[in-house]
């Protein structure tokens, strides 16, 4: 049986934050305040409180058993519970029935048992579907089918490829069924192979099986997180290629400028006539590559394939100088008619209309045909060319220079917003291994460094409230570490206040003390803004997002704010008043919250699955 959303009238209390200075002496001269009168209607009774306008209120949360309280409004529009007073205002209380947990085991049951949520799961295939999907973790119930199973295996049996005598090895990368799916490396693999395996480990509790087949590769993951883990400790060595300083950490990016989106223009600039990825750059970065590696297997094989890419190069040019005298000439010519074109449109511009006008635009119009005439022709001249060209651009893509080269050294490209080092720990944590990666952990350690006055010293990453950025989640690993400081998470998220990162208002580059005032802004830019993945890097941080402590006070602003009824005023409700979950990042909130209050200290999507951790029960079936 549905339940009935109803309002309920109660008694409130206002608490004044501002003196309302009814007492006192005052100055002759001052003129009287203006006073307002707010009035509050509990049941048909109605209670009045007069006060100075402008005077700023605070409205408290009320508790009701058996209720979920759901605020004041005026009229049909909720008011904030921090109010400035500048008029006469009535306000009402409105309450659900049932507090907000039940209402929202009630919507997740709706939700868990539908078709929209059966369709999420079937159609998720990236990490970024799953993360969400991972906070199941704390729900009783069976919400992988067969099918499912099937995509994470999938995924998970990638890795086979890639291991040979127990080692995860990149040049077997560029062959593998894990390049061919789109991932930039190894590392940007393994962080969906981690989330693939409590996704499969899940489906198996479920159906009370069991497969312990893909553990095989655990050590040789391990392993290989050490590897790469080292590779980032020494990203600032540097090396010379052709006169170049070049930082261990760009050897990859040499490549992947060149090679990732490869055309003519990408090997030899025809404007300056230089090479940009000629063959002795190309053999330089493999040398340095090598030195950085300590192995060069499959360079040789790598240059011969590139040598072929000097003949083309060559035919390209003789075509060019062949063509040259006819192109100049027509190049002239069109500038020639161009200028003309120009000069006309000025005097059209300057005269008033008439005959003199009218055939200057005739004539205008003739000099724009003859010019599109030369662009024809011109275009005919170079089409030798242009075909050598585009010949080029698809041997150079069939020969898969990018992926080669990513089979050379460690890939620490991953998706934007994250970083390597918090791939390298989250995979770690969500296949429960014991690898030694004190790279990474010092760099997240080092982000709770403070000066002598006990001031952070360093800013944080990306804004952490558009997606699920590296940093931020991450670093919830590191809770049970000394140097963790909870405040450098609440305040020093994004790139707010330190700069205007992303030609941002400092305003729009939100942290998590600035979630509560910023919730439902609308960024500038226009770019889509998913709050709810700052209230889960809250969570995931232990911190209470129902009673937000603002860990740096902005005068005159609240310093405590319930994140979570503004999550919970952006859900839907249907006829009955019940809520709507809409989708699976509701899902993950809804859980999260109720994971929360049911005693999980910092619920997280990450870590290896264990069936232990459920703590919400009666959800699935009818």
């Amino acid at each position: 049986m549905k339940r009935k959303a109803i309002s309920v009238l109660l008694t409130l209390t206002i608490v004044l934050t501002t003196l309302l200075g009814f007492v006192g002496c005052k100055n002759d001269s001052t003129p009287d305040p203006e006073y307002c009168v707010v009035t509050v209607i509990d049941c048909g009774e109605e209670t009045s409180q007069t006060v100075e306008k402008g005077t700023t209120i605070t409205l408290e949360d009320k508790q009701r058993n058996g209720y979920e309280f759901l605020g004041y409004y005026n009229g049909e529009d909720k008011v904030d519970s921090s109010l400035k007073v500048t008029q006469d205002i009535t306000l009402t209380t409105r309450y659900q029935y049932g507090t907000l947990a039940e209402n929202l085991v009630y919507a997740l049951k709706v939700y868990l048992n539908s078709q929209v949520f059966e369709n999420t799961v079937a159609s998720a295939r990236t990490a970024a579907a799953w993360l969400p999907l991972s906070y199941l973790r704390y729900v009783e119930g069976d919400f992988y089918t067969h099918a499912n199973a099937a995509v994470f295996k999938k995924y998970i049996n990638m890795i086979g490829e890639l291991v040979v005598d127990g080692e995860i090895k990149e040049i077997k990368w560029p062959t593998s069924e894990a390049c061919q799916q789109g991932w930039y490396g190894i590392v940007d693999y393994l962080y969906t192979y981690s989330i693939a395996m409590n996704g499969y480990k899940q489906y198996l509790s479920g159906h009370g099986l069991t497969d312990n087949s893909a553990d095989v590769y655990l050590n040789a993951v391990s392993k290989y997180l050490e590897k790469v883990d080292k590779w980032l400790s020494t990203s600032n060595v540097m090396y010379d290629i052709l006169g170049d300083e070049v930082s261990q950490s760009n050897l990859y990016y040499q490549g992947y400028n060149s090679w990732n989106s490869f055309t003519y223009s990408s090997y030899y600039n025809s404007s300056t006539g230089q090479y940009k990825m000629g063959q002795e750059r190309a053999r330089c970065l493999l040398e340095r590559v090598a030195q950085a590696t300590g192995t060069d297997e499959g360079h040789e094989e790598f240059l011969k394939e590139y040598a072929k890419l000097e003949e083309k190069h060559l035919a390209i040019q003789a075509e060019a100088e062949r063509i040259k005298p006819e192109v100049d000439r027509l190049t002239a010519k069109y500038n020639e008619l161009n200028a003309r074109y120009n000069e006309l449109s000025k005097q059209i511009r300057e005269l008033e209309d008439g005959e003199e006008k009218d055939r200057l635009i005739a004539e205008r119009s003739e000099v724009s045909q003859e010019r599109s005439d030369v662009i024809k022709q011109r275009t005919a001249v170079q089409a030798t060319k242009t075909q050598l060209e585009n010949d080029f651009k698809e041997f150079g893509k069939q020969a898969g220079f990018m992926a080669k080269f990513k089979g050379f050294l460690p890939v620490t490209q991953v998706a934007f917003g994250m970083s390597a080092t918090a791939y390298i720990a989250i995979i770690k944590a969500n296949l429960s291994l014991d690898s030694k990666i004190p790279f990474t952990d010092s760099g997240f350690i080092a982000r709770y460094e403070k000066d002598e006055d006990g001031n952070f010293v360093k800013e944080g990453g990306t804004p952490n409230w558009v997606g699920p950025t590296g940093a931020p989640v991450a670093a919830s690993l590191y809770r049970d570490r000394d140097e963790y400081d909870v405040n450098f998470e609440k305040c020093k998220q994004g790139y707010f206040p330190f700069s205007d990162g992303w030609s941002q208002p400092l305003d729009e580059m939100i942290n998590l003390d600035r979630l509560g005032k910023y919730y439902n802004h609308t960024l500038t830019t226009g770019a889509n803004v998913t709050p709810q993945w700052g209230l889960l890097t809250g969570y995931m941080h232990g911190i209470d997002m129902e009673n937000y402590v603002v860990a740096e006070p902005v005068e005159n602003e609240p310093t405590t704010y319930n994140i979570i009824s503004l999550w919970r005023d952006n859900l839907k409700v249907d006829s009955d008043g019940n809520y709507v979950i809409k989708g699976n990042l509701d899902m993950a909130v809804a859980i999260a919250y109720l994971a929360y209050i049911n005693g999980v200290e910092a619920p997280t999507p990450l870590g290896a699955y264990d069936s232990a951790d459920k703590v919400i029960s009666s959800i699935m079936g009818d």
